[in-house]
């Protein structure tokens, strides 16, 4: 552990340099595990949309959004919290307090993870009646979920100690074993007993990988917690009147997540709450992928920067573009093959979903050129400013997507998401230029607008009916977004150098 720390504390002559071959490094060395993971995740989601049809899928959907949504309001946001307390010691603390720290996020994380699981119990009414519009017919389902709500408390806690502490590898790899234990025990339980082995899917499914967290995690930190020590209660109040609008902010999100797809049950049916959920996670949490690596050391390392502002505009202004350059390719890639991917994927049943999918990619773009700002406020501790972004965004879509959904139908949805991410991004960097002094650079800018650009001209592309015309501008605005983002490489990295000393030797 302390040649990992001297390592990742060494200090480079070229920052920028660094920050964009670090990225590309993990991006090389991670990409196989991703691929897995989304190989695995992709037949999983194939054969749950056979076993179960478009309404089982669409329950798995509710039961999701209702445990996210508890698990957000009683772990009191150590995931977030948790890495920035672990993060300071692990830059500039001893090896004890270090130790010290880890003991106190995973004890507060057991703690919030027996409360979670009562409070899943005593809320089962109130969910069931907002989200399935009374229909008390499901109380025991979700009674029989509150474990689920626990174990994803562990699971976060856990996560916070690998975060804090940089090790990535080790993150991505548990993503990749999780994905393949998932598959694992959830097919089995929906083809011998269908929609009414949904329940019992995700309880092992989360049993597993919260096991699976702790397992790993231990390797490095040996597992230690203090249930009954009042010290470690008294210690952990700050991390956790940190975490607290965190809490908020992703209950906010969480009861997003919830009413969205109760208000399309409320207006539509279960299908569409399926095919809009399929449709975001296509496009929004497969491409969405491509940051594990970077959230994992974005964070802890803006953390660490302090109120230095000319640093810190650096930091953030570089991991905006090497976000945009990643996503750019990606999503022009996600749009043009996506009847193909629904198709593989679930089958011709789903394939009303492709155009509100390819509308979400504009919205994944904006969310590429937003997120990296949006972690100033959690660097900074200012949890009020990043609450109150928070539930300005996500009451914003939630009105935009319903009544997308009234206008446009599924594809009002996809229209909705993309105006819900251009109103975050515009509302992010105006806000932070204010608070915090934050600064877009011209290059930047460019060079996300000119991404920008592609994807519309990709959007306009994908929505022809004529297939020739379709595949060929399509092809053109790959093209042109791989060489925007090679041009970015290029000019940053040394990249070109790397491959003609390759080649040569």
């Amino acid at each position: 552990m302390n040649q990992a720390k001297e390592s990742l504390q060494q200090k480079k002559q070229d920052r920028t340099e660094a920050t964009y071959a670090q990225v590309v490094k993990y991006t090389g060395a991670f990409g196989g595990v991703q691929g897995l993971t989304m190989l695995v995740s992709v037949l999983r989601n194939k054969l749950a949309a056979i076993l179960l049809g478009p309404a089982g899928m669409g329950l798995v959907v509710l039961y999701n959004s209702v445990t996210s949504f508890l698990a957000n309001i009683s772990n009191l946001g150590l995931a977030t919290s948790g890495v920035r307390q672990i993060s300071a010691l692990y830059e500039n603390g001893t090896l004890e307090d270090l130790l010290d720290d880890v003991r106190l996020v995973r004890t507060w994380g057991v703690w919030t993870a027996l409360a979670g699981t009562l409070l899943s119990v005593l809320l089962s009414p109130l969910i069931i009646y907002l989200a399935f519009d009374g229909n008390f017919s499901y109380s025991s389902a979700l009674m029989l979920l509150s474990p689920v709500v626990g174990f994803t408390a562990i699971m976060g806690a856990e996560q916070a100690v690998l975060k804090g502490t940089r090790h990535l590898k080790r993150i991505v790899g548990i993503s990749a074993l999780g994905a393949l234990t998932t598959l694992l025990t959830t097919i089995p339980l929906y083809y011998f007993f269908g929609v009414n082995g949904i329940v019992g899917a995700l309880v092992f499914s989360s049993f597993i990988l919260a096991a699976i967290h702790i397992y790993y995690s231990a390797q490095v930190y040996p597992w230690k917690i203090s249930l009954f020590d009042y010290n470690v209660f008294y210690r952990g109040k700050n991390m956790v009147r940190l975490g607290v609008a965190f809490v908020l902010a992703a209950v906010a999100g969480s009861l997003a997540e919830l009413m969205i797809p109760s208000l399309l049950f409320r207006m539509g049916s279960l299908e569409d709450v399926a095919f809009y959920r399929l449709g975001y996670s296509l496009i929004v949490t497969y491409a969405g992928m491509v940051f594990v690596a970077m959230e994992a050391d974005y964070y802890p390392r803006l953390s660490a920067i302090g109120d230095d502002l000319e640093k810190c505009n650096r930091t953030v202004n570089q991991q905006l573009e090497i976000c945009v350059m990643l996503m750019g390719p990606i999503l022009v890639f996600f749009m043009l093959a996506m009847p193909m991917v629904v198709y593989l994927l679930y089958s011709s049943a789903y394939l009303v979903l492709v155009d509100m999918a390819v509308c979400a990619a504009i919205y994944m773009l904006f969310k590429a050129a937003t997120l990296p700002v949006a972690y100033l406020a959690l660097s900074k501790g200012d949890s009020l400013m990043f609450l109150s972004m928070d539930v300005v965004y996500y009451i914003f879509m939630v009105i935009a997507v319903v009544l997308g959904y009234q206008i446009g139908g599924l594809f009002g949805t996809g229209v909705a998401l993309a105006i819900s991410g251009l109103f975050d991004f515009l509302l992010i960097h105006w806000v932070y230029s204010k608070r915090y002094g934050f600064r877009l650079e011209r290059n930047v800018l460019k060079f996300f607008l000119s991404q920008l650009v592609v994807l519309l001209l990709t959007l306009y592309c994908c929505l022809q009916s004529n297939i020739l015309l379709k595949y060929a501008f399509g092809s053109v605005a790959l093209l042109g977004s791989l060489l925007l983002s090679f041009g970015v490489l290029r000019r940053n990295t040394s990249i070109l150098e790397r491959i003609r000393k390759r080649f040569s030797r």
